[in-house]
């Protein structure tokens, strides 16, 4: 089996050398060619064409882990969590002041 493999290998290859040996290009198209590489160069390395390669370049974001967190910043911004459970006291409006009087601090617990 390998051998057969090898040997279609090896005729494939031939064949393409051969085909390869007729190809013949002419001067003017070579230095056409050679021209064409030059000026594409030097286009490439200006700072436009980076910025349109990078811009050009395919973004690949997976699906599911991009739903999950936009499900996850949307429910903690929406929902109000309280770590830190409120102290007990009274908030008192005075003018445009509020003040925060803790629990205790009416019976003469709190001193300051």
């Amino acid at each position: 089996m390998k051998k057969k493999l090898f040997d279609t290998d090896k005729y494939i290859k031939e064949s393409f050398e051969e085909e390869e040996k007729t190809i013949r290009l002419s001067r003017e198209f070579k230095s056409g060619l050679v021209s064409e590489m030059k000026a594409s160069h030097k286009e490439a390395q200006r700072p436009v064409s980076r910025f349109r390669r990078f811009m050009n370049r395919e973004i690949e974001i997976p699906l599911i882990p991009l739903v999950a967190a936009s499900v996850l910043f949307i429910g903690i911004n929406l929902i109000q969590i309280n770590y830190q459970p409120r102290p007990e006291g009274r908030l008192i409006d005075v003018g445009g002041a509020q003040i925060w009087i803790p629990a205790g601090a009416e019976e003469g617990g709190y001193e300051n």
